[in-house]
């Protein structure tokens, strides 16, 4: 407590530590499983979903510090956990292959940290309120597979 010097600089210490929890988590069970990141950006955040979906129902209370951080009033600190939350996203993501999309990939991955924000919020939600956390997380699988599916194929049919 004496290293920092204001609520909002322990606000920011906790944030970080959050995410640095969360990012060691995702590149140990990666590690662990051996599991190969494919260039395919879409395949890579639908794999590194199932990761995070496991890290979120073992530790709820640091996907609520994370929520806390959405809609924070002081710009300069929700700027430095963005930045700090961004740098950690694109760790894993950064060097995914661009080649293929139809879009530029700076936006596309703001697409998929949008993503992100909203099936992790809604996954809290989820959890205040169902019991069977293996309910959660098929639900929450379920929904990166729609979100994917509509990613990779466009919503239009053939025209």
């Amino acid at each position: 407590y004496e290293y920092v010097s204001s609520k909002k600089e322990l606000f920011l210490f906790i944030a970080e530590h959050t995410y640095e929890r969360l990012y060691k988590y995702l590149h140990r069970r990666i590690d662990e499983d051996h599991a190969i990141l494919s260039g395919d950006i879409l395949e890579r955040i639908f794999l590194v979903s199932g990761y995070a979906i496991d890290f979120y129902t073992e530790h709820p209370e640091f996907v609520a510090i994370i929520t806390k951080t959405y809609a924070l009033e002081d710009e300069d600190l929700a700027a430095a956990i963005d930045a700090f939350f961004r740098n950690q996203f694109l760790g894993l993501f950064g060097d995914a292959d661009g080649s293929t999309l139809a879009y530029d990939k700076n936006r596309v991955i703001d697409l998929l940290i949008w993503l992100l924000l909203k099936t992790r919020k809604d996954f809290l939600d989820k959890l205040k309120t169902e019991a069977d956390i293996g309910k959660v997380k098929k639900d929450y699988m379920d929904n990166w597979r729609f979100y994917i599916d509509v990613l990779r194929r466009g919503i239009y049919r053939d025209r």
